[in-house]
Protein backbone atom coordinates (compact mmCIF):
# COMPACT_ATOMS: atom_id res chain seq x y z
CA UNK A 1 0.00 0.00 0.00
CA UNK A 2 2.70 2.32 0.80
CA UNK A 3 4.34 1.78 -2.72
CA UNK A 4 1.14 2.49 -4.35
CA UNK A 5 0.52 6.07 -2.17
CA UNK A 6 4.49 6.91 -3.67
CA UNK A 7 3.97 5.99 -6.65
CA UNK A 8 0.10 8.03 -6.83
CA UNK A 9 2.33 11.24 -4.58
CA UNK A 10 5.02 11.21 -7.40
CA UNK A 11 2.46 11.49 -9.97
CA UNK A 12 0.89 14.04 -7.90
CA UNK A 13 3.93 15.97 -8.27
CA UNK A 14 5.06 14.61 -11.22
CA UNK A 15 8.28 13.85 -9.75
CA UNK A 16 10.24 13.65 -13.10
CA UNK A 17 9.72 16.85 -13.90
CA UNK A 18 11.34 18.42 -11.11
CA UNK A 19 14.79 18.66 -13.03
CA UNK A 20 13.38 21.83 -14.58
CA UNK A 21 13.62 23.98 -11.02
CA UNK A 22 17.18 21.73 -9.23
CA UNK A 23 18.95 21.75 -12.84
CA UNK A 24 19.44 25.85 -13.08
CA UNK A 25 19.90 25.64 -9.32
CA UNK A 26 22.90 23.39 -9.24
CA UNK A 27 24.21 25.53 -12.75
CA UNK A 28 23.93 28.49 -10.85
CA UNK A 29 25.92 27.06 -7.88
CA UNK A 30 28.65 25.72 -9.97
CA UNK A 31 29.05 29.36 -11.25
CA UNK A 32 29.34 30.94 -8.42
CA UNK A 33 31.56 28.59 -7.20
CA UNK A 34 33.62 29.04 -10.72
CA UNK A 35 33.62 33.42 -10.33
CA UNK A 36 34.49 32.86 -6.46
CA UNK A 37 36.22 29.67 -4.91
CA UNK A 38 33.03 29.03 -2.75
CA UNK A 39 29.81 28.74 -1.91
CA UNK A 40 27.57 29.06 1.04
CA UNK A 41 26.29 25.34 2.11
CA UNK A 42 23.73 26.70 4.55
CA UNK A 43 21.73 29.08 2.19
CA UNK A 44 21.86 26.23 -0.93
CA UNK A 45 20.67 23.45 1.12
CA UNK A 46 17.50 26.00 2.75
CA UNK A 47 16.76 27.52 -0.85
CA UNK A 48 17.04 23.79 -2.68
CA UNK A 49 14.67 22.39 0.01
CA UNK A 50 12.36 25.58 -1.05
CA UNK A 51 12.76 25.03 -4.57
CA UNK A 52 11.80 21.61 -4.47
CA UNK A 53 8.69 21.52 -2.61
CA UNK A 54 7.70 25.41 -3.97
CA UNK A 55 8.27 23.32 -7.30
CA UNK A 56 5.91 19.98 -6.09
CA UNK A 57 3.29 22.42 -4.80
CA UNK A 58 2.60 24.09 -8.04
CA UNK A 59 2.11 21.01 -9.47
CA UNK A 60 0.22 19.58 -7.36
CA UNK A 61 -2.50 22.07 -7.68
CA UNK A 62 -2.31 22.19 -10.96
CA UNK A 63 -3.32 18.35 -11.47
CA UNK A 64 -5.49 19.27 -8.13
CA UNK A 65 -7.14 22.31 -10.40
CA UNK A 66 -7.24 19.56 -13.57
CA UNK A 67 -8.30 16.85 -12.23
CA UNK A 68 -11.74 19.06 -10.64
CA UNK A 69 -12.27 21.15 -14.03
CA UNK A 70 -11.83 18.25 -16.27
CA UNK A 71 -13.10 15.30 -14.50
CA UNK A 72 -10.04 13.42 -14.87
CA UNK A 73 -7.68 10.79 -13.07
CA UNK A 74 -8.17 11.42 -8.88
CA UNK A 75 -5.10 10.93 -7.40
CA UNK A 76 -5.94 10.84 -3.95
CA UNK A 77 -9.33 10.70 -2.09
CA UNK A 78 -11.43 13.33 -0.41
CA UNK A 79 -8.84 16.58 1.46
CA UNK A 80 -5.65 14.44 1.27
CA UNK A 81 -4.61 16.27 -2.39
CA UNK A 82 -5.91 19.42 -0.61
CA UNK A 83 -3.64 18.61 2.49
CA UNK A 84 -0.86 17.63 0.78
CA UNK A 85 -0.45 20.96 -1.23
CA UNK A 86 -0.76 22.86 2.17
CA UNK A 87 1.73 21.02 3.88
CA UNK A 88 4.36 21.80 1.11
CA UNK A 89 3.32 25.23 0.43
CA UNK A 90 3.75 26.25 3.49
CA UNK A 91 7.09 24.05 4.61
CA UNK A 92 8.46 26.11 0.98
CA UNK A 93 7.19 29.52 2.45
CA UNK A 94 8.57 29.20 6.06
CA UNK A 95 12.19 28.04 4.39
CA UNK A 96 11.40 31.06 1.98
CA UNK A 97 11.29 33.62 4.87
CA UNK A 98 14.08 31.92 6.75
CA UNK A 99 16.22 32.35 3.24
CA UNK A 100 14.81 35.69 3.58
CA UNK A 101 15.83 37.07 7.09
CA UNK A 102 19.69 35.30 6.38
CA UNK A 103 20.02 37.31 2.97
CA UNK A 104 17.63 40.51 3.19
CA UNK A 105 14.65 42.35 1.20
CA UNK A 106 15.87 41.16 -2.89
CA UNK A 107 15.39 38.14 -2.14
CA UNK A 108 12.42 38.42 -0.03
CA UNK A 109 10.53 40.31 -2.80
CA UNK A 110 11.85 38.11 -6.04
CA UNK A 111 10.68 35.23 -3.48
CA UNK A 112 7.26 36.67 -3.67
CA UNK A 113 7.21 37.10 -6.85
CA UNK A 114 7.77 33.36 -7.70
CA UNK A 115 4.99 32.45 -5.07
CA UNK A 116 2.44 35.04 -6.50
CA UNK A 117 3.00 33.27 -9.86
CA UNK A 118 3.33 29.66 -9.11
CA UNK A 119 -0.03 30.22 -7.14
CA UNK A 120 -2.04 32.09 -9.94
CA UNK A 121 -0.35 29.35 -12.47
CA UNK A 122 -2.85 27.12 -11.51
CA UNK A 123 -5.41 28.90 -9.38
CA UNK A 124 -7.69 31.77 -9.80
CA UNK A 125 -10.17 32.92 -12.15
CA UNK A 126 -7.93 32.65 -15.19
CA UNK A 127 -4.87 30.54 -14.24
CA UNK A 128 -1.59 31.13 -15.99
CA UNK A 129 -1.37 27.79 -17.37
CA UNK A 130 -4.81 28.25 -19.39
CA UNK A 131 -3.27 30.91 -21.57
CA UNK A 132 -0.50 31.25 -24.17
CA UNK A 133 1.95 32.65 -21.16
CA UNK A 134 2.71 29.53 -19.23
CA UNK A 135 5.37 29.02 -21.38
CA UNK A 136 7.14 32.58 -20.38
CA UNK A 137 6.25 32.16 -17.26
CA UNK A 138 7.34 28.87 -15.79
CA UNK A 139 10.66 29.42 -18.37
CA UNK A 140 11.61 33.09 -16.65
CA UNK A 141 10.75 31.88 -12.89
CA UNK A 142 12.58 28.67 -13.05
CA UNK A 143 15.16 29.63 -15.74
CA UNK A 144 15.85 33.46 -14.69
CA UNK A 145 14.51 33.95 -11.08
CA UNK A 146 15.94 30.28 -9.65
CA UNK A 147 19.15 31.39 -11.19
CA UNK A 148 19.10 34.79 -9.84
CA UNK A 149 18.27 33.39 -6.09
CA UNK A 150 20.40 30.81 -6.24
CA UNK A 151 23.47 32.97 -7.49
CA UNK A 152 22.31 36.13 -4.83
CA UNK A 153 22.47 33.89 -1.66
CA UNK A 154 25.81 32.96 -2.20
CA UNK A 155 27.63 36.24 -3.13
CA UNK A 156 28.29 39.27 -1.63
CA UNK A 157 25.61 41.78 -1.39
CA UNK A 158 27.36 44.22 -4.40
CA UNK A 159 27.59 41.30 -6.08
CA UNK A 160 24.30 41.82 -7.84
CA UNK A 161 21.74 43.90 -6.26
CA UNK A 162 22.29 46.07 -2.83
CA UNK A 163 19.24 47.59 -1.45
CA UNK A 164 20.44 50.05 1.85
CA UNK A 165 17.76 51.19 4.20
CA UNK A 166 17.71 54.66 6.48
CA UNK A 167 14.21 55.18 6.70
CA UNK A 168 12.73 57.21 5.04
CA UNK A 169 15.19 57.27 2.31
CA UNK A 170 16.18 53.55 0.10
CA UNK A 171 19.50 53.56 -1.61
CA UNK A 172 19.93 50.66 -4.50
CA UNK A 173 22.84 49.40 -6.42
CA UNK A 174 22.80 47.82 -9.27
CA UNK A 175 26.15 45.61 -10.22
CA UNK A 176 24.77 45.88 -14.89
CA UNK A 177 27.51 43.92 -16.03
CA UNK A 178 26.97 41.03 -13.43
CA UNK A 179 23.48 41.06 -14.09
CA UNK A 180 23.97 40.93 -17.83
CA UNK A 181 25.85 37.73 -17.66
CA UNK A 182 23.62 36.51 -15.06
CA UNK A 183 20.55 36.81 -17.54
CA UNK A 184 22.48 35.37 -20.26
CA UNK A 185 24.04 32.05 -18.05
CA UNK A 186 19.79 32.23 -17.31
CA UNK A 187 18.88 32.41 -21.24
CA UNK A 188 19.59 28.61 -22.51
CA UNK A 189 17.43 27.71 -19.32
CA UNK A 190 14.50 29.43 -20.23
CA UNK A 191 14.37 28.00 -23.48
CA UNK A 192 14.98 24.59 -22.52
CA UNK A 193 12.11 24.83 -19.69
CA UNK A 194 9.75 26.72 -21.49
CA UNK A 195 10.11 23.96 -24.01
CA UNK A 196 9.21 21.33 -21.98
CA UNK A 197 6.21 23.68 -21.31
CA UNK A 198 5.48 24.21 -25.03
CA UNK A 199 5.93 20.20 -25.27
CA UNK A 200 3.67 19.59 -22.86
CA UNK A 201 0.56 21.77 -24.35
CA UNK A 202 1.46 20.39 -27.63
CA UNK A 203 0.81 16.87 -26.61
CA UNK A 204 -2.35 18.32 -24.96
CA UNK A 205 -3.73 20.55 -27.16
CA UNK A 206 -6.95 18.53 -28.44
CA UNK A 207 -7.58 17.83 -24.46
CA UNK A 208 -7.27 21.31 -23.89
CA UNK A 209 -9.17 22.40 -26.76
CA UNK A 210 -12.37 20.53 -25.62
CA UNK A 211 -12.01 22.10 -21.90
CA UNK A 212 -11.30 25.88 -23.28
CA UNK A 213 -8.21 25.80 -21.99
CA UNK A 214 -6.14 28.05 -24.50
CA UNK A 215 -2.95 27.61 -24.72
CA UNK A 216 0.04 29.41 -27.01
CA UNK A 217 -0.19 26.20 -29.18
CA UNK A 218 -3.85 26.84 -29.57
CA UNK A 219 -3.28 30.43 -30.55
CA UNK A 220 0.16 29.60 -33.07
CA UNK A 221 -1.09 26.18 -34.81
CA UNK A 222 1.35 23.22 -34.48
CA UNK A 223 3.00 23.84 -37.13
CA UNK A 224 4.85 27.12 -36.04
CA UNK A 225 4.83 25.59 -32.44
CA UNK A 226 7.20 23.21 -33.56
CA UNK A 227 9.09 25.35 -35.44
CA UNK A 228 9.21 27.48 -31.97
CA UNK A 229 10.24 24.19 -29.90
CA UNK A 230 13.37 23.88 -32.48
CA UNK A 231 14.29 27.39 -32.73
CA UNK A 232 14.71 27.75 -28.65
CA UNK A 233 17.30 24.78 -28.47
CA UNK A 234 19.11 26.36 -31.09
CA UNK A 235 18.66 29.83 -29.12
CA UNK A 236 20.06 28.33 -25.93
CA UNK A 237 23.26 27.22 -27.70
CA UNK A 238 24.09 30.16 -29.28
CA UNK A 239 23.93 31.70 -25.74
CA UNK A 240 26.53 29.00 -24.63
CA UNK A 241 28.89 30.69 -27.48
CA UNK A 242 28.65 34.34 -26.31
CA UNK A 243 29.03 33.12 -22.67
CA UNK A 244 32.37 31.47 -23.30
CA UNK A 245 33.10 34.79 -25.95
CA UNK A 246 32.72 36.79 -23.37
CA UNK A 247 34.81 34.79 -20.58
CA UNK A 248 31.81 34.90 -18.45
CA UNK A 249 32.12 30.57 -18.05
CA UNK A 250 35.42 29.02 -18.83
CA UNK A 251 36.28 28.19 -22.58
CA UNK A 252 35.93 24.23 -21.91
CA UNK A 253 31.80 24.68 -21.37
CA UNK A 254 31.90 25.16 -25.44
CA UNK A 255 31.76 21.03 -24.94
CA UNK A 256 28.44 21.43 -24.11
CA UNK A 257 27.22 22.03 -27.22
CA UNK A 258 28.22 18.53 -28.59
CA UNK A 259 24.78 17.71 -26.22
CA UNK A 260 22.99 18.85 -29.58
CA UNK A 261 23.86 15.81 -31.31
CA UNK A 262 21.49 13.89 -29.46
CA UNK A 263 19.22 16.97 -28.97
CA UNK A 264 18.99 17.14 -32.78
CA UNK A 265 17.38 13.84 -32.61
CA UNK A 266 15.27 14.24 -29.80
CA UNK A 267 13.86 17.26 -31.60
CA UNK A 268 12.90 14.90 -34.87
CA UNK A 269 11.57 12.73 -32.98
CA UNK A 270 9.29 14.99 -31.36
CA UNK A 271 8.06 17.03 -34.39
CA UNK A 272 6.98 13.30 -36.21
CA UNK A 273 4.89 12.51 -33.04
CA UNK A 274 3.40 14.70 -29.98
CA UNK A 275 2.64 11.66 -27.62
CA UNK A 276 2.18 12.89 -23.29
CA UNK A 277 3.73 9.15 -22.61
CA UNK A 278 5.99 8.07 -25.65
CA UNK A 279 7.72 11.65 -26.70
CA UNK A 280 7.27 14.59 -23.99
CA UNK A 281 9.51 12.92 -21.69
CA UNK A 282 12.34 13.94 -24.46
CA UNK A 283 11.77 17.82 -23.85
CA UNK A 284 12.98 16.81 -19.97
CA UNK A 285 15.88 14.53 -21.45
CA UNK A 286 17.01 17.72 -23.34
CA UNK A 287 17.21 19.44 -20.10
CA UNK A 288 19.33 16.95 -18.83
CA UNK A 289 21.76 16.52 -21.72
CA UNK A 290 22.16 20.18 -21.88
CA UNK A 291 22.43 21.05 -18.10
CA UNK A 292 24.83 18.02 -16.83
CA UNK A 293 27.74 18.51 -19.23
CA UNK A 294 27.40 22.68 -18.70
CA UNK A 295 27.09 22.27 -14.85
CA UNK A 296 30.02 19.77 -14.92
CA UNK A 297 32.41 21.42 -16.96
CA UNK A 298 32.13 25.02 -15.32
CA UNK A 299 32.32 23.34 -11.71
CA UNK A 300 35.25 21.42 -13.05
CA UNK A 301 37.57 24.50 -13.58
CA UNK A 302 36.27 25.85 -10.52
CA UNK A 303 37.77 22.94 -8.78
CA UNK A 304 40.87 22.95 -10.56
CA UNK A 305 41.17 27.01 -9.82
CA UNK A 306 40.79 26.10 -6.11
CA UNK A 307 43.15 23.65 -6.68
CA UNK A 308 46.03 24.69 -8.12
Amino acid sequence: MNAIMARRFADFVEIRTKAASILPLLAAVAYVFYKQGWFNVQNTVVFTAAVFLFDMATTAINNYAEDRTSKGRAYFSGSVPLILIFVMFAAAAVLGLYLAYLCGIVALAVGIVCFAVGALYSFGPLPISRTPFGEVCSGGIMGFCIIFLAVYINSSRDALINVSTLFPVFNVSVNIPNLFFLALLSFPYICFISNIMLANNLCDIEKDVAVKRHTLPYFLGVRKSLGLFKLLYYAAMAAIVLLVITDAVPLISIFTLLAMIKIRHNIAAFKEKQSKSETFPLSVYNLYLFSAPFTLLILAKGLINVLI
